[in-house]
């Protein structure tokens, strides 16, 4: 079966379409080329400078599409992927349970790996959005990367609409989850609203213009790693991450 195609650039060239099989390889190397060394808290911590966590991280994106509601950019001439949002259903758990991440950081042995997903940990518990939003699931945007070459072009934009889209088609009932082995996705857990933390500039900048809700503020100056924080190492222009969020309402995107 062919990949599900949710949009196109306005000259064709580009196909955004949902995360399968065929494309996870391509999925991947757009993480290594274009997330662990430029995203701001790989960066902070140099994390794309030890293969061995690399390799944890790529296996829990793996875990992670695993939902079936991941989605990817592929340059239509080339068949190459240019950009990938890992998006992962969450649920509130029982508060004597380990969170996904917590949980995953458990089997990583590289300590760049365990401090990333620390970090996501962190971040999401600053601010509870299942009570904020009273809502029982959210789907979390949770990597997003563009190849370095395709960037300014609106790309990372686009795939932040399409991933609102694939959880406003699921809120309405149609179950539009693509599965990686070809086992059958029960269309729950149902998301009520899409969430994502935006740590640099130009991610923040696109959650600003897709009018995704400020929820909290998260300060580098207040987070640390080998000592350092991570404001010491990152740009002045680059001093918080941004959880950000959008109600899952009927008015959204249609494709």
């Amino acid at each position: 079966m062919a990949p599900r195609i949710w949009a196109r650039s306005k000259d064709g060239s580009i196909l955004y379409m949902s995360l399968t099989t065929e494309y996870i390889e391509g999925a991947i190397k757009v993480l290594e080329k274009g997330f662990y060394p430029r995203e701001s808290i790989c960066r902070a911590i140099n994390l794309a400078s030890d293969k061995k966590a690399v390799a944890e991280l790529n296996k829990l994106c793996l875990c992670v599409a695993e939902d079936g509601v991941s989605v990817i950019a592929v340059e239509k001439n080339t068949n190459t992927v240019c950009a990938v949002a890992i998006n992962k259903l969450q649920v509130p758990g029982n508060p004597e349970d380990d969170s996904f991440f917590a949980e995953f950081s458990k089997s990583c042995k590289s300590p760049l790996s365990r401090r990333l997903i620390q970090f996501m940990y962190e971040a999401d518990a600053s601010c509870d959005l299942f009570e904020h939003c009273k809502v029982d699931c959210l789907l979390e945007l949770m990597f997003l990367a563009t190849l370095p070459e395709f960037g300014r072009r609106g790309i990372g934009f686009t795939i932040c609409e399409v991933t609102t889209e694939v959880a406003r088609r699921l809120y309405l009932g149609e179950n539009v989850k693509e599965s990686l082995d070809g086992t059958e996705l029960k269309l729950e857990p149902v998301p009520k609203l899409v969430a994502a933390l935006f740590t640099a500039p130009q991610s923040q900048a696109i959650g600003r213009s897709a009018r995704w809700e400020l929820a909290a503020t998260v300060f580098f100056k207040d987070l640390f790693f080998d000592g350092k924080s991570f404001a010491s190492v990152l740009e002045e222009t680059n001093r918080t991450s941004e959880v950000r969020f959008k109600c899952n309402k009927l008015d959204l995107l249609y494709f």
